[in-house]
């Protein structure tokens, strides 16, 4: 939970980014402000921070195991190459492009929706 969650954060923090800096070719109507270089610059992002993250958790087995005991499964043991950073890989690959997706699917529905963002649709959410 904790690696998709953040994976999918990093996706989206890093596309915003390298659109914001680098960004001028728009890359959908539904979603004027989102460019090229954001979709790509954060792809390429979340795909190299996601291995080396999910490095960084597997030193702590509550955290991916379920196993709060502290005992480590063979997924989690090799460093760079164990089951669970390849399994990464896949991950973030899916993230950076699948995630982006999702936010389109949802600009054309408060577009339908005649509204500007969700705050009025879903409580608690906006944008």
């Amino acid at each position: 939970y904790i690696f998709s969650m953040s994976i999918i954060t990093v996706n989206d923090i890093a596309a915003y980014m390298c659109g914001f800096f680098i960004g001028s070719t728009p890359l959908i109507v539904l979603s004027p402000k989102k460019t090229v270089e954001g979709f790509i610059g954060g792809g390429l992002i979340t795909v190299i921070c996601g291995p080396v993250f999910a490095n960084f958790l597997q030193q702590y087995p509550g955290l991916t195991s379920g196993d709060m005991a502290g005992n480590m499964s063979d997924l989690y043991t090799g460093g760079m190459s164990s089951q669970f950073v390849l399994h990464s890989c896949a991950i973030s690959l899916f993230a950076s492009t699948f995630g982006p997706v999702a936010g389109f699917f949802c600009s054309g529905f408060k577009r339908a929706c005649n509204s500007k963002n969700f705050g009025g649709l879903i409580p608690g959410h906006g944008g």
